[in-house]
């Protein structure tokens, strides 16, 4: 009877993976592989496996050899991370075995940890049609330190969205060392941090990220009672769904700029309770280490079906300002309810804005670069736009949709303030071309298109 019961579960796991096909990494938090589901019994692990010329086995997932501590530098104090041993093969390294859905449409970059034997070495991630091994594309970064964890970043801007779906990972790619052992960790999907303005993190009508549940229904609907402290039109909506479970709840899955406490540690939200006398709990952690020293807080409704404040005072806890940059509410907390219905809307950091400087005039009030062009489409002169918040290195260059550098319209170190640079395509045909701003280590892409 156990075996038909454990047959009976794989073959419901089977048809549900192909039936759903492709995972999408959004729902991950832009994660596609960090070797911290080895340990969590509720999900099943990524299918990694290495690959080489002679047989010799080059990958194994270990201990993290090198934890950085928090809170300084969260990113690489995962407890679990990837090993590839070099052979005198010159092309090898991992594939991930699932089907990802890669969209590059706002987010071109996929990034990962790495601890090299070596400065100036070359690593090469590709991209491959999943059921077409020979069609794929590929780019590539070279490490900088010997011996210590950086970030590298592979740039897939003009690539076709969901045409990919496989991550091959290259090490050393075309060398013929062998014995040099490298440590990888945290593939992702690179995207800029959220700003926020005025301390709003959340209203549901023009900040608005995606987000991720446990346990819950969440959506976001018309509010119920556009009276009192909230006239939104829309707001955030819970469902309670499982009678028994204490711990649900959402949080974007998008980080945002780092909480700096200087000058504030609270935050609040304004709920629409089922019921009064119940708990609110608000945590803040960190984006890509999520056990790293969170910190949590609650509070307690005083009112039913009228909208209210809640707050959130983290003095007390000492935050590390930097480190903190993602927000999780969860309602209903400790209570064992069903089909509950909660909304809750205007989440505010009142702190210190990360990304502000006020005493540079016509600083934009948050650092969450963007750009725009007008007009778009154009023949054969647009003019792009776009703000920085503080001095940095600026650099806007145009590619074609195959990924080609066009031109540099922009490489200097420019001051706090709002720009304009005129492209002239008069030379070129038309199509579709993407601009890029990277200011600092932040980075944007937009979308032109050129008609004659």
């Amino acid at each position: 009877m156990k075996r038909v019961v454990t047959l009976a579960v794989a073959l419901l796991f089977l048809l549900n993976f192909f039936t759903f096909g492709q995972i999408d990494p959004d729902a991950r938090g832009g994660i596609f592989l960090n070797f911290e589901e080895e340990d969590n019994p509720d999900v099943d692990p990524l299918d990694v496996e290495g690959f080489e010329c002679d047989d010799t086995p080059v990958f194994e997932a270990v201990a993290n050899p090198d934890p950085t501590s928090p809170p300084t530098t969260g990113w690489y104090n995962s407890s679990n991370v990837g090993q590839i041993t070099t052979t005198a093969c010159t092309n090898e390294g991992i594939r991930i075995n699932n089907e990802f859905l890669i969209d590059f449409t706002e987010h071109p970059w996929i990034s990962l940890d790495v601890i090299s034997p070596a400065a100036d070495r070359r690593v090469v991630l590709r991209l491959e049609v999943f059921d077409n091994s020979s069609d794929f594309v590929e780019a590539e970064d070279t490490t900088t330190v010997d011996g210590g964890w950086e970030t590298l970043t592979f740039d897939f801007s003009g690539q076709e969205s969901g045409k990919y779906g496989r991550i091959v990972l290259m090490p050393d790619y075309e060398g013929t060392t062998a014995g040099d052992v490298w440590i990888f960790d945290n593939i992702r999907q690179d995207r800029p941090p959220i700003g926020y303005k005025d301390g709003l993190l959340v209203d549901f009508e023009t900040k608005s990220p995606w987000w991720n549940y446990w346990n819950v229904d969440f959506d976001v609907v018309e509010n119920p009672d556009p009276s009192g402290i909230n006239i939104s039109p829309t707001v955030g909506y819970f469902y309670t769904t499982d009678e028994g479970i204490t711990w649900e709840g959402a949080t974007p899955t998008e980080r945002y700029y780092p909480f700096d406490f200087t000058d504030g540690t609270t935050f609040s939200l304004q709920v629409y309770a089922p019921e009064e006398g119940r708990i609110v709990l608000f945590k803040i952690e960190s984006f890509l280490n999520n056990t790293d020293n969170p910190i949590e807080i609650q509070a307690t409704t005083t009112t039913a079906y009228q909208w209210e404040e809640l707050t959130y005072d983290f003095g007390d806890n000492n935050p590390e300002s930097g480190f903190y940059d993602r927000i999780v509410v969860f309602p209903d907390f400790n209570a064992n309810t069903i089909d509950e219905e909660w909304y809750f809307d205007n989440i505010y950091f009142h702190g210190t804005l990360t990304g502000t400087n006020d005493k540079m005039p016509g600083a934009p009030a948050a650092y969450q670069l963007h750009a725009t062009n007008y007009p778009n489409p154009f023949n054969p002169v647009t003019t792009i736009s776009y703000e920085i918040p503080v001095n940095t290195e600026v650099r806007l260059a145009v590619y074609d949709i195959l990924g080609r550098e066009i031109a540099v319209l922009v490489n200097e170190s420019q001051a706090a303030g709002t720009y304009t640079k005129v492209f002239n395509a008069s030379q070129l045909s038309s199509g579709v071309y993407v601009y890029r701003l990277t200011a600092g280590k932040n980075i944007f892409n937009g979308k032109m298109l050129l008609i004659k």
